[in-house]
């Protein structure tokens, strides 16, 4: 249910008695929306913002954002207005009091860009509070005067001067700050010059990033998270809704945002992020959200390599102990000197799980000697080089992959997963096989005689010192032996090509001898003489080729008369040697 509290206004007759009551402005608040706002808006900061377009009435709504130990926005409260007034926001924050704060420490700063009606309220309502204003309103006014400028900017000009506004807002130095601004004013026409030392000037400590680091702001810089409120209240409201149906429909998605909340504590709860030195935070995990363990992480780092450095005296000026109230690496340092882990004392109690709300009183993070345990004091207890350069790879990489886009997020990822497991199974394999292995003692050193029977070996390559080619000469020689490589190719081939000539004449010299002795014209005929030739071919041993002779060898054939028999007749040869060879007709 809706905590409500409305602003009238009265319709007076003639007579000048009241006969209506007009409402001006509806304040909207829930049991839950309070308990977040008592725990992470007080002594903190606080974005307000209005948006339109919502419901028939043409109501502005204005909207208190901030965001949950856990890093979730979450809305503080509701107010529908008809116009963004300073008496509008005089009863806005008149609410706040009244029902958030009365309790508990307001918030330290506002954040919100140039709203008249809110930077004449402020000075009324909340004297106490830092007016922040949101950066990028402060860049697209400065945009906007210079389009609209009669003089007539070019494009390139233009973009040079947005350029050196966005390094005008983000530098974090004083030296930075009067270059930058410099930089600018050069840039513009001394009728726009003018308009910056008038509006902007003056405002350098409520836009500029040099002084805004030194407020309580969590490290918000402009206004977003209300716009990024904005578009998930239009997806469900629309200028057609009813007043009724808007704040109907605005419950429902707030119950859907406090789950989102819920489950983000309950991660905090159950998981441990795995790039921390739990021996050091062993008293915070589980009692502190993870975001905020994540945060300490890189201060932890750098208070172990103070540890080992001359210690130097001086007030701490570091923006994770400003803005967010967590230890920086000055804080961290006793606690890594003398080796206990670190005390939640060190940490504002808006990082606790299921912690207070803020009761008033100046907190200040310290030591706490009565809960400090001096036998676990170990003074090399953080000194473990390896373990150390682990967690800070293991550290930096988690940081890069929460700044990277989505689709690098998970390419990197993927590669981390496949390197851990490629290293993982790299040195279980070797554990094993270097508990099996025997262990051998180093050789000696080779003795004069060994290395001058090494030396005296027959080289294999030309001198060392020989003089290296020209190249022209290495082109020559490249082309020798491509050459030479080319003429043995050609003699390949022609030689292959005469070998198979020499194959197909024998076997057309074989076919018509057979097909002269098989023919039945001749068996009839006895011939004693039959004159065969012969052609030496080839290459004897001795390498000499022979001339082209021919030599006549005699032979005796007598053909037998064939049997009545089937089987085929036989042939008798005798050689010239006397040697008698039988043969088969067929």
């Amino acid at each position: 249910m809706f905590t409500v509290r409305i602003r009238y206004s009265y319709t007076l007759n003639d007579a000048g008695a009241p006969v209506q009551k007009n409402i001006e402005q509806i304040f909207l608040l829930d049991n839950y929306q309070r308990g977040l706002s008592k725990r992470f808006i007080s002594d903190f900061m606080m974005k307000t913002d209005a948006t339109f377009n919502i419901n028939a009435l043409k109501m502005l709504l204005f909207v208190a954002v901030n965001v949950t130990n856990t890093a979730m926005t979450f809305s503080a409260c509701f107010s529908f207005a008809i116009s963004e007034s300073e008496e509008a926001f005089n009863f806005f924050i008149q609410c706040m009091h009244e029902e958030l704060f009365n309790d508990c420490l307001p918030s330290r700063v506002i954040i919100a860009d140039q709203g008249k009606g809110l930077t004449a309220s402020l000075p009324i309502s909340m004297p106490e509070v830092q007016l922040q204003l949101c950066n990028w309103h402060a860049c697209e006014n400065i945009r906007a005067r210079v389009a609209k400028s009669k003089v007539g900017y070019p494009f390139e000009r233009r973009e040079e001067i947005k350029d050196a506004t966005w390094q005008w807002v983000k530098f974090s130095t004083t030296t930075e700050l009067q270059v930058n601004r410099a930089a600018l004013l050069t840039l513009l026409h001394p009728s726009d010059r003018d308009y910056f030392w008038i509006d902007w000037y003056s405002k350098e400590r409520q836009v500029v990033l040099c002084y805004t680091r030194r407020y309580r702001n969590l490290g918000a810089v402009a206004s977003q998270r209300n716009e990024s409120l904005h578009s998930i209240l239009k997806a469900v409201m629309n200028p057609q809704m009813s007043l009724e149906n808007a704040i109907r429909f605005m419950k429902s998605e707030l119950k859907l945002w406090y789950r989102f909340i819920r489950e983000a504590d309950e991660r905090s709860r159950i998981d441990r992020s795995r790039a921390v030195d739990f021996e050091a935070f062993q008293l915070l995990v589980g009692h502190v959200t993870i975001w905020a363990l994540e945060k300490i992480n890189p201060e932890w780092i750098a208070a172990k390599e103070l540890a080992t450095q001359p210690i130097t005296a001086g007030s701490c000026d570091c923006d994770i102990y400003i803005r967010y109230e967590l230890p920086c690496r000055h804080y961290l340092l006793r606690a890594c000197i003398q080796g206990f882990p670190i005390p939640i004392s060190l940490l504002h109690p808006r990082w606790r799980l299921n912690g207070p709300p803020i009761a008033p009183g100046n907190w200040q993070a310290r030591y706490y000697d009565d809960s400090i345990n001096p036998d676990d004091a170990n003074p090399t207890k953080y000194h473990d080089v390896g373990k150390n350069r682990f967690l800070h790879a293991a550290a930096s990489l988690q940081k890069l992959h929460q700044e990277l886009p989505r689709q690098q997020a998970d390419l990197l990822a993927n590669q981390l997963s496949t390197f851990h497991a490629n290293v993982t199974v790299t040195h279980e394999r070797l554990q094993e096989v270097g508990q099996g292995l025997p262990v051998t003692l180093p050789k000696p050193p080779p003795t004069r005689k060994e290395v001058w029977a090494e030396l005296r070996q027959k080289k294999k390559h030309d001198r060392v010192n020989a003089r290296a080619l020209t190249a022209a000469e290495a082109a020559e020689r490249d082309a020798k032996q491509r050459d030479a490589k080319q003429r043995g190719k050609q003699k390949e081939d022609s030689e292959a090509a005469k070998q198979r000539n020499k194959q197909k004449e024998d076997s057309e010299e074989n076919s018509e001898a057979i097909a002269s002795l098989s023919s039945d014209s001749l068996l009839p005929f006895a011939s004693p003489f039959v004159i065969m030739t012969f052609k030496p071919r080839g290459r004897p041993k001795g390498g000499k080729n022979l001339t082209s002779t021919t030599t006549t060898t005699t032979t005796t054939t007598t053909f037998n008369e064939p049997s009545p028999s089937s089987a085929p007749p036989v042939m008798t040869r005798t050689t010239k040697s006397g040697r008698a060879v039988k043969e088969t007709t067929v």
